[in-house]
């Protein structure tokens, strides 16, 4: 039935099991289920419920009930224990054509499911003796998916007379911090399967990974502690990577393994754009990435513990990157930086005009101009609009806090427009956003790589990188400076 329901592609993993669907007030037990999910990439990790007109009911029970997300758990023996986990399964549709008459009791393809995740544990048998001697070695390995060529990764391939081919990564360590109890390398990872044409080849390919080593001992620093702290780490340097690339590149699956044991993860990703970016178009010079990761990754965890993270509006700036329309790119840049001004705000205490200590002078002018409404005002309806927009004048103008984050990380941006011209990227976002005339094109086009510009040497300053030279180029520059 397996090979039925899902038949054998190339990099595809299938489990077959018996496990339990746990819900609020109970579990669904020793339910058959089978799922498929790839190797490659974090594509949907799909699965059927086989079962019969029993299981099918109890299914159909929770689903009036409005119950449709499950965590999964399952238990197989063999050679060594074997653990299947995922903290959310979907229902996405019941169906049972057969569920009275003769056929009730015949086992068949009842329900489809979708996982967010997927773990798999595998348990070795080890005896005491033999795990006294071995060592502290584990190392956990994540999966990319995105731009390669950013990472600057290059390998050269041996072959030998006897048919083996040596591959030699150049320059694969990254340095973060000495204080880490691991080394970590980024490195091609390669994976083999069989090739279903021809009985005795096999298909490889491989794909960028991060690959964690420590011999640090469990006491010290447990399995669960070295997943969390290198799956941070590797989130924060996939966010840098999407920065600097100007596309999403993320982790979909790492790989743990110890001297007991061995753990894998998938889980469901967004899609990740496998196009190249060229060096004119990235915020820094690529030859310097592994200093900018040692900096900026740095930086990152400074901002967050100030309540200044700014991971989503790096990923707002890379969504206007790999939007389709134009005004879709102005918008999502755009709130890009709204989300820096107002976290840059609240830390400099920049987001009112009057604050805790003058609030009596502002509630005072309120009241002054009420006065002056109510005075000169007619119309009761026009009087209650005005006073309802009283309270927004406390509010500081996004010119100011863009000017006082300009000033205070030496962001000059005269060199965007004509000499003699002023910003203008409010004034265009104001016309975008709040009337209906429609810009021109070109004009835009040059407001959108403006406004790109100028995200890149905010971010860039946020994580201390020191050179935002390599924002703009000398030829569009000239093309900036021309009129529009």
């Amino acid at each position: 039935m397996e090979e039925y329901i899902y038949p054998k592609k190339p990099f595809k993993e299938t489990l077959n099991f018996h496990g339990k669907l746990i819900y609020n007030d109970g579990s669904i037990d020793d339910i058959h289920i089978i799922i498929q999910y790839s190797l490659l990439k974090g594509e949907a990790i799909e699965g059927k419920i086989i079962g019969t007109s029993k299981t099918f009911s109890e299914l159909q029970k929770n689903f009036d009930s409005k119950i449709f997300d499950y965590e999964l758990y399952a238990e197989i023996e063999g050679s060594y224990l074997k653990k299947v986990i995922s903290k959310k399964v979907s229902i996405t549709r019941l169906s049972d054509t057969y569920r009275s008459g003769k056929y009730k009791d015949e086992i068949r393809i009842i329900g489809d499911i979708q996982l967010n995740d997927i773990t798999i544990v595998h348990e070795y048998q080890i005896s005491e003796s033999k795990k006294n001697s071995q060592s502290d070695e584990r190392n956990i390995v994540y999966l990319l998916s995105g731009s390669r060529r950013i990472w600057q990764i290059f390998e050269r391939e041996d072959y030998h007379s006897d048919g083996n081919v040596e591959i030699e990564v150049y320059k694969p360590d990254i340095v973060l911090d000495k204080e880490l109890p691991f080394e970590i390398q980024i490195r091609p990872y390669y994976l083999y399967d069989k090739d279903d044409e021809n009985l005795h080849g096999t298909l490889s390919v491989n794909v960028l990974s991060v690959i964690f080593k420590t011999n640090t001992t469990l006491e010290n620093l447990s399995d669960d502690e070295f997943i969390s702290l290198t799956k941070s780490i590797v989130q924060d340097l996939t966010t840098l990577a999407s920065f600097i690339s100007k596309s999403r590149i993320t982790w979909y699956r790492y790989n743990l393994k110890t001297q007991t044991g061995a753990v894998s993860f998938n889980r469901r990703t967004v899609e990740c754009k496998d196009g190249e970016s060229y060096s004119l178009e990235n915020p820094i010079n690529l030859s310097q990435l592994k200093e900018f990761l040692k900096i900026g990754i740095k930086a990152l965890r400074v901002l967050k513990e100030q309540e200044f993270d700014i991971t989503m509006p790096i990923l707002y700036f890379v969504s206007g990157h790999e939007a389709e329309f134009l005004r879709e790119q102005f918008t999502s840049l755009f709130l890009s930086l709204e989300s820096i001004k107002d976290m840059y705000a609240k830390r400099e205490k920049l987001l009112t005009i009057f604050n805790d200590d003058n609030k009596a002078e502002f509630k005072k002018l309120k009241e002054s101009i009420k006065s002056i409404v109510n005075e000169n005002v007619k119309s009761d309806e026009s009087k209650k609009k005005i006073i309802e927009k009283i309270s927004e004048l406390n509010r500081s103008s996004l010119k100011s806090i863009l000017d006082h984050m300009f000033k205070k990380y030496s962001i000059d941006n005269s060199d965007l427009y004509p000499t003699g011209s002023n910003f203008k990227l409010i004034e265009t976002r104001n016309t975008l956003f709040h009337t209906s005339v429609e810009l021109d094109f070109k004009y835009l086009v040059k407001e959108t790589f403006r406004l790109d510009v100028v995200l890149q040497r905010i971010i860039l300053r946020l994580l201390n990188w020191p050179d935002i030279s390599h924002t703009l180029d000398d030829y569009r520059k000239r093309w900036l400076s021309k009129d529009n």
